[in-house]
């Protein structure tokens, strides 16, 4: 894994180019929302803000950092813990607010995991989320479950809610095709068509997507305030 672009000063020749990291990184943004991770390069992103390539390679060595960069440029549109909450209430805004903007950015999915989540807007996010669970009572292992717990949790639900979208954006055929094959073959299991019929099939998606996201969540938390190291009476 080529280094980050945290730890790293360029100092490239030549004279400094009047297109700014700020406005690289903005563009990055823009096709990667349009297009995804396949419509980014960095012969496309030239092309997207009509400069060099000198330009880019200026600011970034690579397309590997230039990810890290459009990674953290994203993490900064969340806010930290509101003030005068309980620790419940902080980590569902925290969370919904991540979910939301990893919903806004379908890409960003894609990209957790592949680079280390380190730049200044990601820190500052995890270091909010990390402490309101020690205010809350987890130090140590505890600490470290909780967080990863609850981190796992919106990364395997917004991998959920988008391909619960990429399978409703597909033309109206093949949903028709896909939803007649699923009611024959469901009749088997009497259940599981009840379960489809009575509320899968007819409840709207978005209501859906957002209950589900939040009791779970609302349940996780559940089973973590009983794993804390001390009877806090928040």
């Amino acid at each position: 894994m080529p280094g980050l672009v945290w730890t790293r000063t360029r100092r490239p020749r030549g004279a400094r180019p009047s297109l700014d990291r700020a406005t690289i990184v903005r563009g990055a943004v823009e096709l990667l929302d349009a297009h995804g991770l396949a419509g980014l390069s960095m012969r496309q992103l030239g092309s997207h803000l009509n400069c060099g390539a000198t330009t880019l390679y200026w600011h970034v060595a690579n397309k590997e950092e230039l990810l890290d960069l459009t990674f953290d440029e994203v993490m900064g549109e969340l806010s930290g813990p509101e003030p005068g909450l309980g620790w419940r209430e902080q980590i569902i805004g925290l969370l919904s607010a991540l979910r939301a903007m990893m919903l806004r950015h379908p890409w960003y999915v894609r990209v957790y995991g592949s680079r280390p989540g380190f730049g200044p807007h990601a820190l500052r996010f995890n270091a909010g989320l990390i402490s309101v669970l020690r205010a809350a009572g987890f130090s140590g292992e505890r600490l470290d479950n909780a967080q990863a717990a609850l981190g796992q949790y919106v990364l395997g639900a917004v991998t959920n809610e988008l391909s619960w979208q990429a399978w409703r954006s597909m033309p109206r055929e093949q949903i028709d095709t896909m939803l007649a094959y699923i009611r024959e073959a469901i009749q088997q299991y009497p259940d599981y068509e009840a379960y489809l019929q009575e509320y899968l099939l007819v409840t709207d998606p978005e209501k859906m997507m957002l209950s589900r996201f939040t009791t779970a969540l609302e349940s996780l938390l559940d089973g973590l305030a009983n794993r804390r190291d001390t009877d806090l009476n928040l």
